[in-house]
């Protein structure tokens, strides 16, 4: 799978997950235990941070990537013929 698409995947369940710890606080309201709610809560923020831990790492190996083409191409361009 292209990291383009993880990135796309892990940001969508990052927002999944952060609505559903909203939403698993909100219970409380409806008359959920606390303790449920806190677990709830505990569980889909791990989740959220997870994911969102892991689009930054895909985001920053794809911006790495970008520029070490752009070395290689530019070392190519230039090459030890033109230096002299």
């Amino acid at each position: 799978m292209k990291k383009q698409m993880k990135i796309f995947l892990y940001n969508f369940f990052t927002v999944v997950f952060a609505l559903m710890t909203f939403v698993s606080i909100g219970a409380l309201a409806q008359g959920a235990s606390v303790l449920q709610v806190a677990s709830n809560t505990v569980v889909f923020s791990l989740l959220t941070y997870l994911c969102y831990s892991e689009e930054n790492r895909l985001r920053s190996s794809m911006k790495k990537a970008v520029r070490r083409r752009r070395v290689q191409l530019h070392v190519l361009k230039t090459g030890p013929h033109k230096a002299a």
